[in-house]
């Protein structure tokens, strides 16, 4: 297999205008993929994720941007302009949270093609949409710096019909601050990887909100370190899959400060011969006194070819802690759905109206009103097709 080489990485990141030290971190990037494995996951039930992705069939060095429109005194460029004019910010936060440790991260950050830098100013309020039209190989990075008392509510929505997507998104929560990231996914047949951490100070709140329903192969995760005492993260994720989709959800809380607390709920429907793993993991460190972990992940399955694991775990170092785990995976039911039938609402509809029902309460948890017409629409298309 042909791999990009460092040439090709040196004259992309001159043709972008890159400081040094992000040419640095491409190729400390481009050397770690040489010596990481293919990436495959296996689990139980034949269910398996591979993303041993073939580079020589990939544009890789292409220019992907975002479309942004920004309300408020958040400041919100992409990568290019972010580079050139606040290079710090980016030497300071970018990849610093996480570990380049899987082919899907060191790809992300050799061949990275596009992205955002976002700067919420000290107690300000912004509305913050991004909006990606994948090329056929898209590498994004989304770096979002909250200061002391900001609140922003930031909305990603993907689509288009390339080969490969891999996104990342690092935020950087300051005290008291406030954060929704809410993420619309509708691409069409391609593999994609979304990496998503957020580190929190004292009091901060994250909240993340996923909707899944493109792609071909779908692994993501989302990963929160509550540092400060007292800091929150709600990570909810939706999906809908059909045909042969494969989807891989891994969200994990790691409890450090005091009185900390989290919610992971992850639910969603398959149909076809559509699988879904859904991994949700609390850590409880010792240090997190008084911390509380809860987690919940149901799956509907809507007909006898796809197959669902829901995998909670909690690992808890210190007793004074409150933690619960939850998990289920069901069918339609049918009593239900005859009596919709006996009031007079067709087989199709009561099937639908079901589905919609089961997916009601991730769709509470989203107060921005297009993203729960997104969740009508596509449990419509889905149930139609």
């Amino acid at each position: 297999m042909e791999r990009a080489t460092k040439q090709e990485t040196e004259e992309f990141s001159k043709s972008r205008g890159e400081p040094e030290f992000m040419l640095a971190i491409r190729l400390s990037a481009l050397e770690k993929l040489s010596e990481l494995k293919s990436a495959v996951f296996r689990y139980g039930l034949n269910i398996s994720t591979d993303f041993s992705v073939d580079e020589s069939s990939l544009k890789l060095f292409s220019r992907s941007d975002f479309e942004i429109k920004t309300t408020g005194p958040a400041t919100a460029v992409n990568l290019d302009h972010g580079l050139k004019e606040h290079p710090e910010s980016f030497r300071k936060h970018y990849g610093k949270s996480y570990r380049i440790n899987n082919r899907m991260l060191a790809m992300n950050a050799a061949f990275l093609n596009g992205g955002v830098l976002i700067h919420l100013p000290k107690n300000s309020e912004s509305l913050i949409r991004l909006k990606l039209k994948g090329g056929d190989a898209d590498f994004s990075h989304v770096l979002v710096i909250a200061e002391e008392g900001s609140e922003a509510t930031i909305v990603e929505e993907v689509s288009g019909k390339g080969n490969y997507r891999s996104g990342v998104v690092e935020i950087a929560a300051g005290a008291n601050s406030s954060l929704r990231y809410a993420a619309v996914q509708k691409l069409g047949n391609c593999r994609q990887f979304t990496f998503k951490k957020a580190s929190l100070s004292t009091n901060a709140n994250v909240e993340w909100l996923d909707l899944t329903a493109g792609g071909s192969v779908v692994k993501s995760e989302v990963i929160s370190d509550l540092i400060g005492d007292g800091s929150c993260c709600n990570a909810y994720s939706g999906f809908f899959g059909n045909g042969e989709q494969q989807y891989d959800f891994s969200t994990r809380v790691d409890h450090v400060g005091r009185n900390t607390n989290s919610t992971i709920t992850n639910s969603g429907a398959l149909k076809d011969k559509s699988r879904a793993i859904q991994q949700s993991f609390a850590r409880i460190c010792d240090t997190a006194h008084g911390a509380a972990a809860h987690q919940k992940a149901k799956a509907l399955l809507l007909n006898e070819g796809t197959k669902a694991i829901p995998i909670p775990k909690l690992e808890i170092e210190n007793n004074d802690v409150t933690a619960t785990h939850e998990a289920s995976v069901s069918r339609i039911d049918d009593e239900k759905t005859f009596y919709m039938m006996s009031r007079g609402i067709d087989e199709k509809t009561a099937r639908k109206t079901f589905v919609r029902g089961f997916l009601e309460p991730f769709a509470q948890k989203i107060s921005i009103e297009e993203l729960k017409q997104d969740v009508e629409k596509i449990v419509s298309e889905r149930m139609e097709s």
